[in-house]
């Protein structure tokens, strides 16, 4: 392990204490370390397939019984005004490809209004596909009184055989690779029992848009595919969620965003683009963050990184979480995680809705407003977040991980802030194994070994001694912590140029 400096010599100042000459003497025996120790044996996966079913084939005859209109129902912010009843299915599924691709997948298949023999040959399809590959597999069944039963997902009569369901183990069953299934439906929990089955090998995820007797809202103002669009499209979720508390405080001419207002179809606001990619930055880490506090670093491992794409419908399900708390519902997920839908995190988050929201309000009342002083809105949020980070590691009054210490990493994403966030990283893991441990969790070493250490000399000390710090930690502590940090190669390489330096 790589010396801790002297206590004493904390009141000198950072400075002063210059933490860097006491690991010079580490940098021979970490630098000529076996590779392979560094090797985590975990078995990642990659999302890289998916499969969009959507059945929607009898909504448009049960809301006329009911006296509806198509209009009333908005999926993937477009709503079905004017569309052709028979192709609605294809409208959908089409648009929640689109939004899938925002994640990197490499190929998406839309199927629209499916039998149960369509999906299971689709399935069988994917058996060539290598198995550190992974299916995403979304089904959105509305418009029928019960989408899923105890008899399975209501689905299109097959033709040959007239089966209308297919069940959840027989999903499993049929999936040759491993993966992640969400369900969008009225009393999706159903299929719950059957997923999580202990009895079954395969590797998957799984997620639910509500319990198994319980309805998907269907609300005017909302989506009618929250749950879906909370996965996929979160920040648009939470700004138009956020615009109903957000106006109430408002004086004169309040009202909340209309679902019309993120449809491209009127427009793409780039202004709104660059809001919404900082949203989801912000909502990454804090959720990183709150899971670090409440769960075992093995399920947050699994569920959070070990397939980074299934990491993100993780923390856009959280997101989903802490709304449904409000419209009543209990959506699922597999593996069970705790709910932190109360964690004190989410402060910084409704902080930062907040600027976002009053930005939008601005632009949208006077158009005139230089849209070239939208990033400074983030840029000010992370000077606060590091200027807070340092007042408190100079006062050193805390106990636990501070709140503030999960920003940390976007900090370091701001090129003018990446040197004083580096210096109070090296000073927060001077403090022992607790701050260690929760930097390795929060997944900052990847972060850090991105910084342009290369092009700015000043990053190159303080990048070497917190990687080799959080390294040689990790390979003492538990085997899993290995994981959460890097290969040996790129820690090498920061090394070299640290020794080189000193």
């Amino acid at each position: 392990m790589i010396a801790s400096a002297n206590p004493k010599e904390k009141s000198f100042g950072y400075k002063t204490q210059n933490p860097f000459n006491l690991w010079r003497h580490s940098l021979k025996s970490m630098i000529s370390v076996v590779p392979e120790i560094f090797d985590s044996s975990d078995f990642k996966t990659d999302l890289s397939t998916g499969i969009v079913a959507v059945s929607l084939y009898n909504l448009e005859k049960n809301m006329v019984l009911s006296g509806l209109e198509l209009s009333s129902r908005h999926y993937c912010w477009n709503d079905l005004k004017n569309k052709d009843p028979a192709s609605i299915s294809d409208i959908v599924s089409y648009q929640i490809c689109h939004n899938i691709l925002r994640y990197g997948i490499e190929s998406v298949i839309r199927l629209s209004d499916p039998s149960p023999t369509r999906i299971s040959a689709q399935f069988k399809e994917l058996s060539n596909i290598p198995k550190s590959k992974r299916c995403l597999f979304i089904y959105i069944g509305h418009g029928s009184p019960k989408p899923i039963s105890e008899a399975g997902i209501a689905l299109t009569p097959d033709e040959t055989t007239g089966a209308e369901t297919i069940t959840g183990k027989q999903l499993l069953e049929s999936m040759p690779i491993p993966s992640c299934f969400i369900f969008d439906s009225d009393y999706s929990g159903l299929l719950f029992n059957e997923i999580s089955d202990p009895n079954s090998k395969s590797d998957r995820f799984a997620f639910f848009s509500c319990g198994p007797t319980e309805k998907v809202p269907h609300k005017i103002g909302l989506p009618s595919d929250l749950f879906t669009s909370c996965l996929l499209t979160p920040a648009n979720v939470a700004i138009l969620w956020g615009s109903r508390q957000f106006y109430y405080f408002m004086t004169g001419g309040a009202h909340e965003f209309h679902l019309s207002y993120f449809n491209e179809e009127n427009g793409v606001k780039p202004h709104l683009l660059a809001f919404t990619y900082e949203i989801e930055r912000l909502l990454t880490v804090l959720v990183r963050a709150m899971a670090y506090s409440v769960m075992p670093v093995d399920m947050l491992y699994n569920c959070f990184y070990r397939d980074p794409k299934i990491g993100q419908i993780f923390i856009n399900f959280c997101l989903y979480k802490r709304i449904s708390r409000d419209i009543g519902i209990n959506p699922l997920c597999y593996p069970e995680i705790p709910n932190f839908s109360d964690h004190q995190l989410w402060e910084f988050f409704d902080l930062y809705l907040d600027r976002v929201l009053l930005r939008l309000v601005q632009l949208e009342n006077n158009p005139s407003i230089s849209k070239a002083t939208i990033p400074t809105d983030f840029s000010s949020f992370s000077n606060d977040a590091i200027t807070a980070i340092e007042h408190i590691l100079k006062l050193h009054v805390f106990d636990s991980v501070p709140n503030e210490i999960s920003l940390l990493p976007i900090i370091l994403s701001e090129t003018s802030l990446q040197l004083r966030g580096m210096m109070a990283i090296c000073n927060y893991i001077d403090l022992g194994e607790m701050a260690i441990r929760s930097l390795i969790c929060y997944g900052i070493m990847p972060v850090i070994m991105s910084l342009p250490y290369r092009e700015n000399p000043d990053l190159i000390l303080p990048v070497a001694y917190c990687a080799a710090k959080m390294q040689c930690y990790s390979l003492i502590g538990d085997i899993i912590l290995r994981s959460f940090t890097c290969s040996a190669l790129p820690l090498r390489s920061v090394l070299f140029e640290a020794a080189k330096k000193t």
